[in-house]
């Protein structure tokens, strides 16, 4: 939402207790926490109806549970597994806040502001998450790649990538970068996890051993590196890259 945090609307849900606010639909699943609260919020996605959320709410708990869609075919193929969860549970918490001592309400008006208690979070709700629904640690880099593995595209799925065969099938095993056919791809290691490895072609991981690492990444003017969730850009906004040649200075790598 416009402002994020600093928003009336995000202010107002914290000060009220809000315990989760869903939103959408940006082609990914994300959950976060707010910084000085419980307020968790989950961005899922619907594209192409392979994803969708379960939630399942009982006396203490609120249990969101993320699905995805396996299977050859490009959709339809009428099987999800379990792809993320997260579970708020309140049982340490007080169900419903307490009334005060000695007051009366007319039932002919609205309760002036002053004879309503105000509802706050609960310091002691407990919150696990998983898969998917990992909760976002903001202060790490949200995408990470230390070229320590490659691995094939197919074996770790980018979900919703417009791949070559994006008509035929829903797993990506192949897709053209610049002209350059990609059947590889280098996991992210950052909090954004999955949804943004790394296609790449021609990149060739030379064992060197040091105290930071076993690997360094060759590029060469054919290489390709693309990373399908992460643009473009929006001006105004603030984001950063490092690179870390780890030492060896005759390491170059070309960002266009």
């Amino acid at each position: 939402m416009d402002n994020g945090e600093e928003s009336a609307f995000w202010k107002l849900m914290v000060k009220y207790g809000v315990d989760i606010y869903f939103a959408g639909e940006v082609h990914a699943n994300t959950a976060t926490q707010d910084p000085g609260s419980k307020l968790i919020q989950i961005v899922s996605r619907g594209n192409q109806f392979n994803n969708f959320l379960k939630i399942e709410v009982t006396d203490n708990t609120l249990n969101v549970t993320a699905y995805n869609e396996v299977g050859p075919k490009r959709m339809n193929n009428k099987n999800h597994t379990v792809h993320g969860n997260l579970m708020i549970d309140k049982l340490e918490c007080d169900t419903m806040a307490s009334p005060p001592k000695n007051s009366t309400m007319s039932l002919s008006r609205k309760p002036s502001p002053s004879a309503v208690s105000e509802i706050t979070g609960c310091a002691h709700t407990r919150i696990s998450s998983s898969g998917a629904l990992t909760l976002l640690d903001r202060t790490t880099a949200l995408l990470h790649f230390d070229f320590e593995e490659i691995v094939p595209l197919g074996s770790r799925q980018v979900i919703g990538l417009q791949h070559d065969d994006h008509f035929e099938t829903l797993v990506t095993k192949s897709i053209i970068i610049r002209g350059t056919k990609s059947e590889e791809a280098l996991p992210n290691l950052g909090s954004f996890d999955q949804p943004y490895d790394a296609q790449i072609s021609n990149v060739t991981l030379v064992h060197q051993q040091s105290s930071r690492g076993k690997y360094y990444a060759q590029f060469t003017g054919k290489s390709r590196f693309g990373i399908f969730g992460n643009g473009p850009h929006t001006p105004g906004l603030g984001i950063s890259f490092a690179l870390d040649n780890k030492g060896w200075e005759s390491q170059t790598l070309f960002i266009s």
